[in-house]
């Protein structure tokens, strides 16, 4: 019977999910003013200056996929393997970390 040898130990991962929101930005100052386009405005002009708005389209995280990864093993080297006196083999482990024959 041949011992499993883990290279590297299961994980998972958080893997963030993007999307597009729409921003109103001031022409004047450069602000995010979504939500606040007038008000905004009306403040710039009464205090003598321009005004006026563009939108733009930013890319934002909208969610989280959970990426689960395998544990990986036996050793891929087989020349470490032989080194370490490590019986070879194609198998996969069975259970609880060992080989069946």
């Amino acid at each position: 019977m041949t011992v499993w040898i883990e290279d590297t130990a299961a994980w998972s991962e958080q893997v963030p999910i993007y999307g597009y929101e729409e921003r109103s930005v001031c022409n004047v100052c450069g602000a995010d003013v979504t939500g606040n386009v007038s008000a905004h405005a009306k403040a710039h002009m009464l205090a003598g200056e321009g005004s006026g708005h563009h939108n733009e389209y930013i890319q934002v995280v909208t969610c989280y996929e959970t990426v689960a990864h395998p544990r990986r093993g036996p050793l891929g080297d087989r020349g470490v393997r032989r080194a370490l006196g490590i019986a070879t083999t194609n198998k996969q482990p069975a259970e609880a970390g060992r080989f069946t024959d």
